[in-house]
């Protein structure tokens, strides 16, 4: 059995069987570990593609927050994601958390419908 923090039950497990990856995730790289499952995936933009920031001046710099207007569908919503200040985990975990919010509220919102974010 599987729980939250809280002590509340998530999930049962009745039965699993673990085998021996095949293909492209048993090989791994020279000298090393390679995990196929995580990866990132980059979507190239147009070499003539430019980013129009609407609403108060940003000047150079990416907004902080998602924006309070309805985004048009087709569009593109960037905002900037701060690194995490220090070594630690608890600054990386600030940012995720704060990161997750922005998504969270991106795909809870329909004025988000139909923009990438």
């Amino acid at each position: 059995e599987l729980a939250d923090a809280a002590g509340e039950l998530v999930a049962r497990v009745e039965s699993l069987t673990l085998r021996e990856p095949v293909g492209v995730l048993s090989s791994g790289t020279a000298g090393g570990r390679h995990d196929n499952l995580f990866q990132t995936d980059w979507t190239p933009m147009p070499h003539t593609a430019s980013v129009t920031l609407e609403g108060p001046s940003f000047g150079a710099r990416l907004p902080d927050e998602l924006p309070g207007t309805v985004a048009e569908p087709g569009t593109d919503v960037l905002i900037r994601v701060e690194r995490p200040v220090g070594d630690s985990a608890d600054a990386a975990h600030r940012v995720t958390q704060k990161l997750l919010a922005h998504v969270q509220t991106w795909l809870a919102e329909e004025r988000f419908e139909g923009a990438r974010l």
